[in-house]
């Protein structure tokens, strides 16, 4: 009797853990997404940049 009752809750924990591990994924997925796009988005406005750079230089001089 002891044992099925500890059997249940060992279980339990399991499937709890399981359900983390699967909730962790999937944020982490999420996360990747986001860094992903947030990179492209730098990318661009470093690429902005760099094209003003020679504009810049030619004003100041």
């Amino acid at each position: 009797m002891g044992q099925n009752i500890q059997a249940k809750a060992s279980d339990a924990r399991s499937l709890a853990t399981y359900k983390d591990a699967g909730a962790l994924l999937e944020e982490s997925a999420r996360i990747r997404a986001h860094l992903d796009e947030q990179g492209k988005v730098i990318a661009a406005l470093l690429e902005q940049v760099r094209d003003l750079k020679p504009q810049v230089s030619q004003k100041s001089k």
